[in-house]
């Protein structure tokens, strides 16, 4: 007589399963792995994908995601303000390039999975300000977790595989913190503004290591006064400038002393205020932005418009007040030819 006797898969049945035409033809399609229920336009209207697998998108999103319920416009506001409150801004562009990056994210499907964002530059008169700490706010709240990647440099090759290798682990936020110098990185300043991005698998050379990835990153860094860069790498950021005057940075009292934690446990209310703002530019008809912005024309039409519809200023705008970092050989040039007029 046959005995049955449970015992756990081996290696061998377990890869032939996995390799089973029957279980893959029963599998669902996951096209896309969200982590919040983001907003995407279907036959004209405003949804969001469900938790769980969406057929409809074929997504996938974690089932414990936070619920977002879009706020009314003036609560939504609030909400947003009481995140940002405690932070030094130098000016009011910053302030708004600051509820834009937060608002980045979440618009993603309706500007277009390819779509690229700008680079989003945190800069300060100081170490101790609040950039990465800032920076990292929208980390928390789309993945429930703050990262920080070392610095950006000079070199080339080497950006070009830590980029494919994060393009590699599905990540969708890079945050260079504390970067320093002079940065002249034209790989880096091809991700920025690309919809794909290629480059060679690591450990193989045969032609199959050749990859070209759709690049979704949403990248961001952080310097101090004195961090300097090309004019191509200028005019793909968006700068959030904060300002610390007093001597001892660590005398600070904040609203919420571990702004993280409650950004954490207020996912769902804070997403809800985003998503208002999103709500209350659909109601409106989905106008464009008023200002165009030639390396990023998804980004300016939607976040630009739903921004400008919001009364939260425009994002697209020039940013041209005193910067702590910049194309120091524009700089210099600008300078040179006042003094020559000035003789």
């Amino acid at each position: 007589a046959t005995t049955f006797v449970a015992r756990t898969m081996n290696c061998e049945t377990a890869a032939a399963l996995l390799d089973s035409v029957q279980l893959k033809a029963q599998l669902p399609c996951i096209e896309r792995i969200v982590t919040v229920p983001v907003p995407l336009l279907q036959e004209g209207q405003l949804v969001y994908v469900n938790r769980g697998y969406d057929s409809r998108f074929n997504t996938y999103c974690p089932v414990d995601a936070p619920e977002i319920n879009p706020l009314p416009l003036c609560e939504a506001k609030k909400i947003i303000w009481e995140l940002l409150a405690d932070f030094c801004f130098k000016n009011g562009p910053s302030v708004t390039m600051a509820i834009a990056r937060l608002l980045t994210p979440l618009c993603r499907g309706i500007m277009g999975w390819d779509a690229k964002p700008p680079v989003w530059l945190y800069e300060a008169n100081r170490p101790r300000a609040g950039k990465d700490y800032l920076a990292t706010c929208a980390l928390v709240l789309y993945e429930g977790h703050a990262n920080e990647d070392s610095p950006l440099d000079t070199e080339g090759e080497e950006t070009r595989k830590r980029l494919m290798a994060a393009l590699l682990a599905g990540r969708r936020f890079m945050h260079f913190s504390n970067c320093k110098g002079h940065i002249d990185n034209p790989v880096f300043e091809q991700a920025a503004t690309s919809k794909v991005f290629s480059a060679r698998q690591l450990g193989r050379n045969d032609a199959a290591s050749d990859l070209s990835v759709a690049n979704e990153i949403e990248f961001s860094l952080s310097a101090n006064i004195g961090f300097s860069f090309t004019e191509d790498f200028e005019l793909r950021c968006r700068k959030i400038t904060l300002h610390y005057p007093d001597e001892d940075a660590n005398s600070r009292s904040f609203t919420h002393q571990d702004l993280h934690c409650w950004i954490r446990h207020n996912r769902s209310r804070i997403l809800g205020a985003l998503a208002g703002l999103i709500h209350h530019w659909d109601q409106a008809g989905r106008p464009d932005g008023t200002t165009p912005f030639t390396s990023f024309p998804e980004w300016a039409r939607v976040v630009g418009g739903i921004m400008v519809c919001c009364g939260l200023g425009d994002p697209c705008a020039p940013q041209t007040e005193d910067s702590l970092t910049g194309d120091q050989t524009t700089n210099d040039m600008k300078d040179l030819f006042q003094n020559a007029n000035n003789i």
